[in-house]
């Protein structure tokens, strides 16, 4: 027993301090996907090592406020929320005035020459995921995957599998224009967001008189995805005009559908193509899944079948003081 603690290996505590952990602090560091302000919380968003409280993860949305002469402000929510309510195109109401994001930027920064200038990219480094909406499966990978078919379930395009790009926002950004008169308080959310884990083999056991199995991760890594209703976000990073001025802000990642439009923004692309992208808020947790042993003959489990009413998957996010634990419900294809 270490420290009155039960359960812990000193020799296994003493071996991870020494040859792992410095390793993972280095991967935390250099890791985009991570927006941390200081180590500690670096470190705790990465699963690595806990802090007091816990660690942020806000995103902040840009928008012009006009009761403080044309200066910016910001709104703000957790990245779980963010990646649904300042996704490209949805619209929050703050003070009466309506404001609709268009894209991403990094956190703006006071420059004495240039006002604000973005702190870096306005996306982490680009990668593949693999999601079978019939099984549930999920791999991501930084190269693209050549499966045209579900590697578990052998499922096609009709049936539910998907290939996309995915980035981590680490901001968002309106035309940060003075918004629009908005009468009454309301919020619009054109996008949401569901959560996946990603598949790892594991070595699952039967819970005894029962028909569940069930195996425990305990650094898992949880997505939750928005892809814009399967139809993805497509635009690019550029020059993009701040508020009503003739200004430009480098590295600003614009929907296309805001381009150069009466109610968007000047914007010179880089480069000549244009992405289709997910938005995503990954997380490493424990992960407990849950599948039955058995399933009878004459019961159908496919969510993506003609007709079925099955939801393939049931996500439940109980948060503690210290951990976050997913519970995440695979249903069994029949064979």
């Amino acid at each position: 027993m270490l420290f009155g603690v039960e359960g812990i290996d000193r020799n296994e505590l003493e071996s991870y301090a020494r040859q792992e952990l410095f390793n993972e602090i280095n991967e935390c560091v250099n890791n985009l996907e991570l927006t941390g302000d200081g180590l500690a919380e670096r470190l705790a968003e990465g699963g690595i090592l806990p802090m007091y409280g816990m660690p942020s993860r806000v995103r902040d949305l840009y928008h012009q406020d006009p009761s403080r002469k044309q200066k910016v402000s910001t709104i703000d929510r957790d990245l779980d929320l963010a990646i649904a309510e300042f996704a490209p195109g949805s619209e929050k109401t703050k003070d009466k005035r309506i404001y609709t994001s268009i894209g991403f930027t990094a956190p703006l920064l006071p420059d004495k020459k240039n006002g604000l200038v973005p702190a870096d990219e306005p996306l982490s480094g680009r990668k593949w995921m693999l999601r079978c909406l019939r099984c549930q499966h999920t791999e991501t990978s930084a190269h693209q995957f050549e499966h045209t078919v579900c590697p578990k379930c052998d499922a096609t395009d009709e049936q539910g599998f998907r290939v996309f790009q995915w980035a981590v926002p680490l901001a968002f950004r309106t035309s940060l224009n003075r918004g629009d008169d908005a009468k009454n308080e309301y919020d619009v959310l054109i996008t949401g967001a569901g959560s996946v884990a990603e598949s790892k083999p594991q070595d699952f056991h039967l819970v005894n008189n029962t028909n569940t199995q069930i195996a425990f991760s305990e650094s898992g890594r949880v997505f939750r995805v928005n892809d814009n209703r399967g139809q993805l976000f497509k635009g690019a990073t550029g020059n993009a005009t701040f508020g009503q001025g003739e200004k430009l802000l480098p590295n600003q990642w614009i929907d296309e559908r805001f381009q150069n439009k009466n109610d968007g923004v000047k914007f010179q692309k880089q480069g000549e193509s244009e992405e289709m992208i997910a938005i995503v808020a990954p997380k490493t947790t424990g992960v407990l899944r849950i599948k039955p042993a058995t399933v009878p003959d004459g019961l159908c489990l496919d969510p993506v079948a003609p007709g079925s009413a099955v939801k393939a998957a049931l996500s439940f996010i109980l948060y503690g003081t210290k951990t976050t634990v997913l519970v995440y419900w695979l249903m069994q294809l029949p064979q």
